[in-house]
């Protein structure tokens, strides 16, 4: 079973990751925490970008920030 989780042909079930997270000594708090959404319409505008744009976007920042 081990092996069908490393391929990545099956994931484990909550309950088994939570077994085996605690049989490697630590523990996986399960918490729901709110969404952080404050980055989402800058990613979105972002990606709708061309690559080449993007790409001259970042070195607009490495170069203004050097």
């Amino acid at each position: 079973m081990i092996a069908r989780w490393e391929q990545g042909s099956v994931s484990p079930s909550i309950d088994n990751l939570l077994a085996i997270v605690h049989a490697c000594g630590f523990e996986l708090p399960l918490v729901l925490v709110p969404r952080d959404t404050s980055q989402d319409q800058s990613l979105e505008a972002g990606r709708l970008l061309s690559p080449e744009r993007r790409v001259d976007r970042l070195l607009e920042r490495v170069d203004g920030g050097g």
